[in-house]
């Protein structure tokens, strides 16, 4: 009776290892778009949209030359700020820039940090393309999504518990 139990068991890990070996091999079937089709359909979608554009976000000169005096800012800021790359291999653009803030409390005017303000991420929504699952004509489905981009920092009141 045990063997059976063994040999029932053995034939389940098969069919489910060669089920998954099917979906993975489906999954390499699929490319990706390319960079230049993504691009394009990026810009297309922004025009008709309300809103930042992604494009401003991604790393590089463009965007250096764009924030270089919100980084002077960030740096002067009561809610100083500094900037690192939001990477996501299933969105394009693929690597944005995105604020972080330098403290959990803000500066205050004796030039140390004060816990009793919170410095807390201003954030915009930028319209971005997220690769589906599914494939057509061998090549990953992109979708319009909406994702929050973290401009700055600020200093704010923390909530007050009323009870």
């Amino acid at each position: 009776m045990y063997s059976k139990f063994l040999q029932v068991e053995w034939v389940v890990c098969l069919v489910l290892l060669s089920e998954a070996v099917l979906s993975i091999g489906a999954w390499k079937l699929c490319a990706e778009p390319s960079e230049k089709h993504l691009s394009k359909r990026l810009a297309h979608l922004e025009s008709s949209e309300l809103g930042s554009s992604a494009r401003q976000f991604i790393p590089g000169k463009e965007f250096n030359a764009s924030h270089s005096f919100t980084s002077v800012v960030g740096e002067r800021s009561t809610s100083p700020w500094s900037y690192r790359i939001n990477e996501d291999k299933a969105r394009y653009p693929r690597k944005l820039m995105e604020a972080y803030c330098l403290h959990k409390g803000c500066i205050g005017t004796n030039g140390k940090i004060d816990n009793t303000v919170l410095s807390m991420p201003y954030h915009t929504t930028v319209v971005v393309l997220r690769r589906k699952s599914n494939c057509k004509h061998k090549t990953f489905v992109y979708k319009k999504a909406m994702e929050k981009i973290a401009l700055f920092c600020i200093c704010v009141m923390p909530t007050g518990d009323k009870s």
